[in-house]
């Protein structure tokens, strides 16, 4: 038996490999999401809401996982620099010991 969860007035059990908590917390976000695009868009099916909910969640992730590759990108520049000064000084030691 899967997760009990409402979106947009409606009870659906969905079974996931999250726990319910994680699949209730989804499940929100997605009745949150679809129920502000209702809100601009009255006159639009149940069908379009969804679509255009995914296509919203779906770009939100996207730019988070642009970022977050920016992000580990400058983080990994960063590291190859502080071992690059680090070799470098261990070398200058090794020189001086001679």
């Amino acid at each position: 038996m899967g997760t009990e969860v409402k979106i947009l007035g409606k009870t659906y059990q969905v079974k996931s490999q999250y726990d319910p908590e994680f699949t209730g917390e989804t499940a929100d976000m997605v009745n949150m999401k679809m129920g502000e695009l209702m809100g601009k868009a009255h006159a639009i099916s149940t069908e379009k809401i969804a679509i255009l909910t995914a296509m919203n969640i779906a770009g939100d992730f996207l730019k988070y996982r642009r970022v977050e590759r920016k992000r580990r990108k400058l983080l990994q520049e960063r590291i190859d620099h502080l071992v690059q000064i680090i070799e470098e000084k261990e070398n200058e030691l090794k020189g001086e010991g001679h």
